[in-house]
């Protein structure tokens, strides 16, 4: 009697399984750099138009982007309190 060893291919940040590693490097492939505001994440085109939305058009990017010197992290607690 023959064993079957499944063996899965996934992609971390599309959080997709994929059967084959021929599936996984054409997904991984297609995947497109965000570049807005110099931002370098890696994704798919559905996860990227998340991305934008969540990170950028909330304008969390240009918050995170200031700094995380102890000043700046108290003054984005402070703000977030309000």
């Amino acid at each position: 009697m023959q064993l079957s060893c499944r063996t899965s291919y996934y992609c971390d940040v599309c959080e997709l399984e994929f059967n084959r590693e021929s599936e996984l490097v054409v997904h991984e492939d297609a995947h497109v750099v965000c570049e807005l505001e110099g931002c370098t994440y890696v994704s798919c085109k559905e996860i990227m138009e998340e991305h934008i939305l969540l990170v950028h058009a909330s304008g969390l990017y240009a918050r995170m982007a200031r700094g995380s010197s102890k000043e700046e992290v108290e003054k984005w607690q402070s703000e977030r309190k309000k």
